[in-house]
């Protein structure tokens, strides 16, 4: 199902990741290249076939991608990554966008940039002591 997908470049709204994980490895790695390098391994742990999800195509390989992890009344959205090739020419954005218009509901997020996602229009809702920001936006 992806490789269609992947023949494409662009932004696709997915149900399965399957048979893309070595793609996506490498993207998490490229992507966070700090310690801990354990993001690879968060990501298989916390996604689920059948989760939505939204990869960036570029030349038949995964240049960034999301997902959200669905609940009652929206979801979470986890794992954004792009190739940092890609950082500041709006990839992350154009991303962020689509989930934003495909999913509806209740969206929430932590990152450690939360100017990033107020520009896309998310709020605040409070910071921890990791350094991390929890935010918010209605997608309806």
């Amino acid at each position: 199902m992806l490789m269609d997908e992947l023949s494409k470049d662009g932004i696709h709204h997915v149900h399965s990741l399957k048979g893309v994980y070595v793609m996506i490895h490498s993207l998490l790695n490229s992507a966070f290249p700090k310690e801990p390098r354990d993001v690879f391994y968060r990501f298989a742990e916390s996604y689920h076939d059948g989760f939505p999800a939204w990869i960036l195509v570029e030349d038949g390989l995964i240049k960034g991608m999301t997902f959200v992890i669905p609940n009652s009344k929206g979801g979470t959205l986890e794992c954004m990554a792009i190739d940092p090739e890609l950082w500041g020419h709006g990839a992350g954005r154009a991303l962020v966008d689509a989930v934003v218009n495909d999913f509806g509901g209740f969206l929430t997020l932590t990152t450690r940039v939360p100017e990033f996602y107020e520009k896309a229009g998310f709020n605040r809702i409070t910071s921890f002591k990791d350094g991390s920001t929890a935010m918010y936006k209605c997608c309806v």
